[in-house]
């Protein structure tokens, strides 16, 4: 079944959606709807399965640092994510919505994509799992960076309380996401998707490193597939990346692997390294 992928890119993250696409692809075929800038709009590669919309006139912002100009361009990027996801669901029965700093290196499971595809569920969600790390009463206990969405309603109420997050008092479209599904039928995904640095950051979580593990040439977490990761790989940020440990430790540990799917993704990001964009 084609996966129809939502997700945002611009000049300065550029590498990281060629990379995110290399790695999700070699598992599944996917139809992309990608809000992006001009330079993306001008250099992406033009195809029937790929669908790209210029959305966004300035790239320069950010959520983490403090300022205000910045946040507030972010704040105009980040609701793009909502138009490129209506787009997909008028195609698809739903979309995956998914930041562009992720590597996959297995495939979805069916069961999820059934759940979906048949709308038995509004979401597929990820919690943040730092089980204390940073306060997530104020953030949100949902990472928004991944998200399987069925619903157009989902999408409209979640819009809506983004795009009055200041007035509200909410943490961007994170907060609202966990308000949003008070009101639809969704469920959690366990904790080999999304795979994020900040699950690993307590002296308690640390030791989920461990359960990391090679199985039939493939990464494992525990007895269940590790699925993605995310974590910032080819991007230039303007703080520091608490997640290079764990884009080290993936990298390594897919080198350890005779898997033609491993070995084209290490490809490509060794080869994205060395180029100019």
């Amino acid at each position: 079944m084609i996966i129809p992928v939502c997700t945002v890119v611009t000049e300065n993250c550029y590498k990281e959606f060629l990379l995110f696409k290399t790695s999700i692809e070699r598992f599944h075929q996917c139809e992309w709807y990608i809000s992006c800038d001009e330079f993306v709009k001008e250099n992406i590669e033009q195809s029937e399965m790929i669908h790209s919309h210029h959305l966004i006139e300035d790239d320069n912002c950010d959520h983490v640092i403090n300022d205000e100009q910045q946040n507030e361009n972010f704040t105009k990027l980040i609701l793009t994510k909502f138009d490129i996801c209506t787009e997909g669901l008028k195609h698809h029965p739903f979309v995956l919505l998914i930041d562009n700093d992720m590597i996959f290196t297995n495939p979805i499971d069916d069961g999820i994509i059934k759940l979906l595809a048949d709308k038995s569920v509004d979401a597929c969600v990820c919690p943040h799992m730092t089980d204390g790390y940073g306060d997530e009463k104020i953030t949100g206990y949902f990472n928004c960076g991944m998200a399987f969405i069925s619903s157009q309603e989902f999408i409209d109420h979640w819009a809506t309380l983004t795009s009055n997050h200041k007035k509200l008092g909410l943490y961007y479209e994170q907060k609202p996401l966990e308000l949003v599904l008070k009101a639809f039928v969704t469920c959690n995904l366990p904790m080999n998707y999304n795979i994020g640095w900040w699950r690993f950051l307590t002296p308690q979580t640390e030791k989920r490193m461990n359960l990391f593990n090679i199985q039939d040439q493939r990464l494992y977490f525990g007895k269940l597939p590790a699925i993605n990761f995310h974590t910032h790989t080819l991007k230039a940020l303007k703080y520091n990346n608490q997640g290079g440990f764990l884009t080290d430790f993936l990298f390594d540990s897919m080198g350890q692997c005779f898997n033609m799917d491993y070995r084209a993704i290490s490809e490509k990001y060794a080869e994205l390294k060395n180029e100019n964009i």
